[in-house]
């Protein structure tokens, strides 16, 4: 019994779903998926205002403000928000990117609702894609949807999807932790200089001019005896370990004292032209000073071929390779002995033996400040969703989108879909298989024919992995793969680079410097967009990701109408309920969020923008040097929750999905299949006549034709039909059908006898190819 279909469509002014009564009051306006929407624009334009108002304190309140920076036109560029000991500065950076990444997953939960929303197709949308013989998605974000709904949707959607990527660009950086990297003192000077030793602030060695004396110079000795907490004897090889490492900012130590001892004890008394004398007695016992930086230049230095843009020049503690300042000290590493120039110096002064040094214990000061031109881009990015939000909400008219399956089958009840008749066993790959033969020309329909019930087939494909289309889990993981690809590259060199015990978690001066091709240009553009590129890539797997987990939930729903069970709708109606969520249950939602949020915010931590405050010597002048630095231990963890969360999706489709209904993955065809009803009087007489007998019993396509336009037209059953949808529904067989005719499979109220399908009973479905 098949034959070809061909009924033409008609435009039911009287369906409730597609013409709503016009609002009278903002109560009714503001229900179903609207009252959400409407709290989250209320919570989207809270975070974007609280936004507002940290830029311009920053910019006007905190302009003035010390460690303030502005540019030539005298606009704030970043704005100074605490500077002190560097524990203090890592626990307010800590915490500020936390809120940094709870407003950002805010913004973007709500702009991903407002998305769903907008890409949900109406009746009359999937009418026309019914007509070509193409099934659209509901209850899930669809790429499909997105061809069939109207141009405003469009234009809202990708303004809404081109919006975010700036936003993941920039917002981590917003708030940045600078680090001081300060210069340091080299003193050459015998033991008794520590005790008091008078010096004329001239240096023995006559190898600095008077007015090279930086101010420091003539406060280090009197901290030696009025301070003394803040030096530490060290031994010359330790002395040479924590200097001379140039991989290492200096941010715990500062001036250092060498304490020299002549090679010859006989001419320990002899002071000649340059005063120099190892007790004490000479008015000077400082042989020699050299002031030195030691920034993250120097690290860069170590790995010239790849880093550039930086700004100092620094050297080694003490010079390699035998020459010394003016080539006249030479130092030998390999017996820690000083040996001076014999053509300028005595034969008693050319060799110096150095003992120990005296360490000065300083911590440089952090910084938190607030970068004024990002926070800006933030803050113009987030107004900009929330009009848009605010204008999807505000400007909505016309059709009731379909946004749940729940408004699907309410839909498809009242005012059943003849493009899908006789084809209640069809699966989403039944109508994907027709699709692909017939393609879409104008006039296609699917073909409905009958065939046994398969219950064994049926629970091989009811888990959670069958409710994803292949072309989605392809694609999903394609972006959540390749991005794990990506995080275990990066896990791989960072830890041969920096071992997760030489690293720490967060931003912290021990962490490795990035190591960039010198082709990219590391300026205040380039190095927020490499920090958070990490951020853009999670946010793209979380949208597929997210996009897994609802359609396995939607498809447990609709599964779950193998029992009696009213309908989840946006606008409750009778005994359904209603809802303020789209698809995935708060239960899921909030936890996958709290996990995205999460993410970000170890994403954060794992590669960062480092700025180091270069004190340079002599000038009291202070330079920035910004760069990119990751944290092994950070990655590392970060790697592992992005592994098992990977997996969590893969879990969950081997779950059972209970029922036995045919797959439906979010097909608006199947569920118009499904909702071919035969409603009894019960609602409306005393009888329990079936009232749509001779839909089951048409033989032919134009009796079809006619029972169609019959059925139509009595208002009796659309009043049974609108009683059906608005109470408890449960799928099943509703007719078993007379001997050598097949059944009828759909959803039916309580007060009919549902029963489930029989195994190798016909009924009404795909015809066999």
């Amino acid at each position: 019994m098949d034959f070809n279909l061909t009924v033409p469509l008609e435009a039911d002014n009287e369906s409730p779903r597609e013409l709503p009564p016009r609002p009278r009051s903002w109560r009714q306006f503001m229900t179903g998926w609207r009252r959400a929407a409407l709290y989250l624009l209320i919570f989207i334009t809270f975070l974007s205002l609280t936004l507002l108002t940290a830029l311009l304190v920053s910019l006007f309140g905190l302009a003035d403000s010390p460690g303030a920076v502005s540019d030539k036109n005298g606009a704030s560029t970043s704005t100074l928000l605490f500077r002190g000991y560097c524990e203090t500065s890592t626990q307010y950076n800590f915490w500020a990117h936390l809120l940094i990444n709870f407003i950002a997953s805010g913004v973007l939960a709500s702009s991903n609702f407002f998305m769903q929303v907008i890409v949900a197709p109406t009746r009359a949308d999937v009418d026309r894609a019914h007509a070509k013989g193409t099934a659209l998605e509901i209850g899930v974000q669809s790429f499909t949807n997105l061809f069939h709904v109207a141009t405003r949707n469009k234009i809202f959607w990708l303004l809404l999807c081109v919006s975010t990527i700036p936003l993941h660009l920039t917002f981590n950086s917003a708030i940045l932790e600078s680090r001081a990297s300060t210069d340091f003192l080299l003193l050459m000077a015998s033991e008794p200089f520590l005790t008091g030793s008078p010096w004329n602030g001239t240096v023995a060695s006559g190898l600095q001019e008077d007015s090279k004396s930086p101010p420091r110079l003539r406060e280090i000795q009197p901290s030696l005896s009025e301070d003394p907490s803040h030096w530490e004897r060290m031994s010359i090889q330790d002395c040479f370990a924590r200097y001379n490492d140039l991989t290492r900012s200096l941010t715990e130590r500062r001036d250092v004292i060498m304490v020299l001892a002549l090679d010859n004890p006989g001419s320990s008394n002899s002071t000649g032209t340059f005063g120099w004398s190892v007790n004490g007695s000479a008015e000077n016992s400082l042989w020699y000073f050299r002031g030195y930086q030691r920034t993250d230049y120097v690290i860069s230095e170590m790995h010239d071929r790849f880093l550039k843009n930086y700004k100092y020049t620094d050297q080694n503690f003490v010079l390699d390779e035998g020459r010394g300042p003016e080539r006249n000290i030479r130092f030998d590493e390999s017996t820690y002995t000083v040996r001076n120039n014999g053509s300028r110096y005595p034969p008693e002064l050319e060799s110096m033996k150095a003992e120990y040094c005296m360490s000065e214990r300083w911590t440089a000061p952090c910084r938190v400040e607030v970068d004024n031109a990002l926070l800006l881009t933030v803050v113009v990015i987030c107004l900009v969703k929330t009009a848009l939000c605010g204008m999807i909400l505000f400007t909505a008219r016309g059709p009731t989108p379909l946004i749940t399956p729940g408004d699907a089958i309410e839909s498809f009840i009242t005012k059943p879909d003849p493009t899908t008749l006789g084809m209640c066993t069809f699966s989403s790959a039944d109508f994907n298989q027709n699709q692909r033969q017939g393609g879409s020309r104008a006039g296609y329909r699917w073909l409905p024919a009958a065939r046994p019930w398969n219950q064994t087939s049926s629970d091989t494909s009811r888990r959670g992995f069958f409710a994803v289309p292949d072309g989605i889990w392809y694609w999903s993981y394609f972006l959540i793969g390749g991005a794990l690809v990506v995080g275990g590259t990066f896990l791989g060199i960072s830890i041969r680079e920096q071992s997760i015990y030489e690293s720490s978690f967060g931003h912290s001066p021990a962490n490795a410097q990035l190591k960039v091709s010198q082709s990219i240009d590391l300026n205040s553009a380039t190095i927020p967009v490499l920090a958070n590129t990490p951020q853009l890539l999670l946010s793209m797997c979380y949208f597929a990701y997210n996009g897994l987990f609802t359609r396995m939930i939607s498809e447990r729903e609709w599964s779950s109408f193998s029992t009696y069970r009213s309908l989840r709708v946006t606008h409750r109606k009778g005994q359904q309920r209603t809802t303020y969520r789209l698809q995935l249950p708060y239960r899921w939602s909030l936890p996958l969020l709290a996990v995205s949020a999460l993410l970000h915010w170890l994403y954060s931590n794992s590669l960062y923008i480092t700025i180091y405050e270069g004190h340079r010597w002599p000038s009291e002048s202070i330079n920035e040097n910004r760069g990119l630095a990751y944290s092994s231990r950070s990655i590392v963890i970060s790697f592992a929750i992005s592994l098992a969360v990977a997996l969590a999706p893969l879990i969950l489709g081997y779950v059972k999905l209970p029922g036995n209904m045919p797959m439906a993955q979010n097909s608006s065809a199947v569920i118009s299949a499904a909702c071919h009803c035969v409603p009894t009087r019960s609602s409306h007489g005393t009888s329990t006549e079936t009232l749509d007998k001779p839909l089951l019993q048409a033989r032919s396509p134009r009796s079809l034709t006619e029972s169609i336009t019959e059925y139509k037209s009595k208002s009796s059953n659309k009043d049974a039909l609108w009683d059906l949808a608005t109470g408890k529904l449960k799928w099943g067989v509703v007719s078993p059908g007379r001997e050598g005719e097949p059944g009828h499979l759909a959803f039916g109220g309580p007060n009919q006898e549902i029963s489930e399908p029989v195994e190798e009973c016909l009924y009404a479905g795909k015809k066999d190819i």
